[in-house]
């Protein structure tokens, strides 16, 4: 812990503006404050707007919840943290208006979801609350997620590596028996209560599941799902039929992240903490879906009816034709991951997205080398 502080405390001191930044960011840290997941210049400021108590003093108050302050802002909801003196027991509370978002977006069926997939890798939904044209979600606060983990410059030793990506491939294990398909596996929706784990799989805002009646039906999904970098290919051109290869694609990229720089973290030489952002592919600086497509084909090559004959049913990819890239080694894309390593990437990231490795066989796979795990 004392390293892990020393780190953290580099990396402040790198970004504040001032010694009364630093300080504050510092104390925010410790208390596990927002100042722990971005740059106080980069946090959004809460729309009065989405507040049924719209005070701009330091702790408001939303419907039930008390002495909450902003945490962070997305597309459809804000997320604030409702501080207790007791840090283990305070809450997220996810601010939604259901009649402002638009499908995938459903927080009403996140909940239910949710409510359907409990398991002690996912993320607990405490309650839900209803207040006038709000709905409220409240949750556990985690203090980080593994996107603040890689991109911050914590260490990732190799049993914080397999701590954390037993929990993602349990939580994914689980779901998929179920036939959830989470649609948004990203780092940052894998939160963490310290940067060794455990993890805990969040943000069920766009999932799919067969029993629910909100869900599209199964052979007409949505495709603009998924977050930039971390959508497969099969999406990219038009396939609606997909099922849970779509998270095992995403969790591919997530453990590429995590094992890009060796799993003896900042040790190895020549790798820097605090290095600019880094994934598997690249969508560009505005998340292009042409630039993605040729980031992909760039690094495995450029698929052929051969090595992936189901792209001939898929809309759109018979209406352009591409440069025909050839395949790049794994030890070029991750050259200090270990061949063991590498191997998990390849099982999760390939083109017969219905021969990719299901969770279970992903957790069992040889990254792991004592055997199955026992905490399904």
């Amino acid at each position: 812990m004392q390293a892990e502080g020393r780190l953290l405390e580099k990396v402040i001191y790198k970004d504040a503006q001032s010694k009364e930044d630093y300080y504050q960011r510092c104390n925010g840290w410790i208390d596990g404050d927002r100042y722990l997941r971005m740059p106080a210049d980069d946090v959004p400021s809460p729309p009065t707007s989405t507040l049924e108590d719209s005070s701009q003093q330091t702790g408001q108050t939303i419907g039930p919840f008390t002495n909450c302050t902003h945490h962070a802002t997305g597309l459809f909801s804000t997320v604030y943290k409702q501080i207790n003196t007791d840090h283990l027991k305070s809450l997220a509370i996810k601010v939604t208006i259901p009649f402002q978002t638009h499908p995938p977006h459903n927080p009403k069926r996140e909940a239910r979801i949710l409510a359907a997939a409990a398991h002690p890798y996912i993320i607990s939904l405490l309650t839900t609350h209803t207040l006038s044209s709000q709905f409220l979600l409240v949750f556990p606060f985690k203090p980080l997620d593994l996107d603040t983990v890689l991109r911050k410059g914590f260490p990732l030793k190799a049993t914080a590596a397999r701590h954390i990506l037993e929990g993602l491939f349990c939580a994914l294990a689980h779901i998929h028996s179920k036939g959830i398909i989470h649609r948004d596996i990203k780092p940052a929706n894998i939160l963490l209560s310290t940067s060794s784990g455990p993890a805990l799989l969040a943000d069920f805002g766009i999932a799919w599941s067969p029993d629910d009646p909100a869900s599209e039906p199964s052979d007409q999904k949505i495709t603009d799902v998924g977050t930039t970098c971390y959508r497969p290919p099969e999406v990219l051109f038009g396939h609606k039929a997909y099922g849970p290869e779509l998270d095992l694609w995403a969790a591919g990229c997530v453990v590429a992240e995590c094992v890009r720089r060796g799993l003896d973290g900042f040790e190895k030489p020549g790798v820097k903490s605090g290095e600019a952002q880094w994934t598997l592919f690249d969508a560009g600086e505005l998340g292009s879906e042409l630039t993605l497509v040729k980031s992909i084909f760039e690094t495995l090559g450029t698929p052929t009816d051969e090595t992936w004959p189901e792209a001939r049913t898929f809309p759109d990819w018979n209406k352009m034709s591409f440069h025909a890239f050839p395949p790049k080694s794994w030890k070029d894309i991750l050259p200090l991951a270990s061949e063991e390593a590498r191997d998990l990437v390849t099982g999760l990231v390939m083109y017969q997205s219905t021969s990719r490795l299901n969770a279970l066989e992903a957790l069992n796979h040889v990254f792991f080398s004592d055997g199955p795990t026992s905490r399904q």
